[in-house]
């Protein structure tokens, strides 16, 4: 039978078939729209609770007994041989679910890999490669190793990290406690020194020989490193998800950032910021000539702005960090999928992040600053919604005092399209830089209504700042919505 079925196969082409002569199943194509639906049910597989439960570091720190203890490996005088042979078949057992989780996870990087080097990606295949990297990052050994390197982190960026979480830059063991929770293999990549960290980084990762036959540096990394598609920010979040499960509750960023990393990871974040307020504009002559000075009269002030180029004039809306921090902190406490202590965890390092870029950024590169201006319009009002919406009032995730340090710095530089640019970003920010009555006070009073500040752009030579400042006074600073109260007479 099977040489009759055989003889009607094309010429030269041999069958595939077992050492029994018996053949494989012919594996068809899955149709297009078919496919997330797949992808979505092997994802629900990969995410079952029953996997990590074989593992005890592996498993969240709710579900692990607070009097855990390591299980007897021989026979003791009171251990009965039924007892023994119980104990034994269950950790054959849970050895085997062991193994093939991780053989699995290590199938799905290597197709990952694979199909993210093809030029075009839908967003269902992004989506579930993304998650895989997630899994395999905190269960798979080595992955996590070669995972970080590819991101090409230098000291540079972990110092700046490390200092705006508050970090030590010495080790004396404090992260140990933290980094003892997560399973072993991540150890070495908590918290420790920016010399360090920076070191072991630049040493190529010993991989197991199942992700030794992986092509890890191919074209795939440019996504991996959060090019081109949303692989990078769909990991982030779920990195938080997974390694919320290995935190206590309650702490503090210091110490979360202290678990094993957690600093890398930011350091990646704060290189894709750092690329997009520096990198959009390569030249200044990019933003079009200065303003001229010999426009005059009423008619001046409607005179259009300088041509900009494409990506400035779309703005940091629609870049996949702010998109990302939209997702993860929009959505009722009950119905988003994010929990509410990982939105508190994600916002201030956020706003950590974002200083850091901040402080790179010179006052005098307009261009930056431009993008700069249009990052913290897109940030800040998002920040500012999710705290009206905690309850507690204790938790500020805005700096205030340093966004108006920032803003002063930004205006005093003397060029007219930061000068524009600052004004507008107050204007569309209003509502949520006066919400606070006394912060409302110290930005008038202070700084947008001084004698100096009120002379030098009421009567600005350029007719847009003009206008621009005169529309703040009109429609923001003395405008009345309804809801006057003593500071505003």
């Amino acid at each position: 039978m099977l040489a009759g079925n055989n003889s009607k196969l094309p010429p030269g082409l041999a069958p595939n078939v077992d050492a029994l002569g018996v053949p494989f199943p012919v594996l068809q194509p899955v149709a297009g729209v078919d496919r997330p639906t797949l992808l979505e049910a092997i994802c629900m597989i990969m995410m079952r609770p029953e996997w990590r439960a074989c593992t005890s570091y592996w498993q969240p720190l709710a579900s692990r007994c607070p009097d855990e203890r390591v299980r007897a490996r021989s026979a003791t005088q009171s251990s009965s041989d039924s007892d023994v042979d119980s104990i034994l078949m269950a950790e054959s057992a849970e050895h085997n679910i062991r193994t093939m989780f991780i053989a699995n996870l290590t199938t799905q990087m290597a197709l990952v890999v694979e199909k993210l080097a093809l030029k075009h990606a839908p967003l269902s295949l992004i989506n579930w490669c993304g998650r895989a990297c997630a899994y395999a990052f905190f269960f798979v050994p080595g992955v996590a190793d070669v995972l970080v390197r590819l991101w090409g982190i230098n000291a540079d960026v972990l110092r700046r990290v490390a200092d705006e979480f508050g970090l030590p830059r010495r080790n004396k063991g404090e992260s140990e406690d933290i980094v003892a929770l997560f399973p072993p293999h991540l150890h070495k990549l908590g918290w420790s020194s920016v010399k360090t960290l920076a070191d072991r980084l630049r040493v190529a990762a010993k991989l197991p020989l199942p992700l030794a036959k992986i092509q890890w540096h191919g074209p795939w990394v440019s996504r991996w490193r959060g090019a081109d598609t949303d692989l990078f920010y769909v990991f982030c979040k779920h990195f938080y998800l997974l390694g919320q499960d290995f935190m206590l509750k309650g702490l503090p960023l210091v110490e979360k950032a202290r678990s094993p990393a957690f600093v890398l990871v930011h350091a990646q974040l704060l290189s894709i910021l750092d690329s997009a307020i520096h990198g959009q504009l390569s030249s200044d002559p990019m933003l079009g000539p200065p303003i001229s000075e010999g426009a005059h009269g009423a008619d001046a002030a409607l005179l259009p702005a300088p041509e900009l180029p494409s990506n400035v004039v779309a703005g940091m809306s629609e870049h996949r960090l702010i998109i990302m921090l939209k997702h993860m902190l929009r959505g009722e406490q009950d119905t988003s999928d994010v929990p509410a202590e990982i939105k508190h965890t994600f916002a201030e390092a956020f706003v950590a992040i974002t200083k850091a870029a901040t402080k790179r950024t010179p006052k005098f590169e307009h261009a930056a600053c431009f993008v700069l201006c249009d990052l913290l319009e897109q940030a800040l009002i998002t920040l500012h919604a999710f705290q009206t919406t905690v309850n507690n009032n204790a938790i500020k995730f805005i700096d205030w005092p340093f966004w108006f340090d920032v803003a002063k710095m930004i205006m005093d530089s003397n060029n007219t399209m930061s000068e524009i640019r600052i004004l507008s970003f107050l204007f569309a920010v209003w509502d949520a830089l006066a919400a606070d009555p006394a912060r409302k006070e110290k930005l008038c009073l202070e700084w947008l209504l001084t004698e100096d500040v009120f002379a030098k752009f009421f009567n600005h030579w350029c007719p847009m700042v003009r206008a621009y400042y005169m529309r703040l006074l009109c429609w923001r600073i003395c405008r009345d919505n309804g809801k006057v109260n003593e500071l505003d007479t």
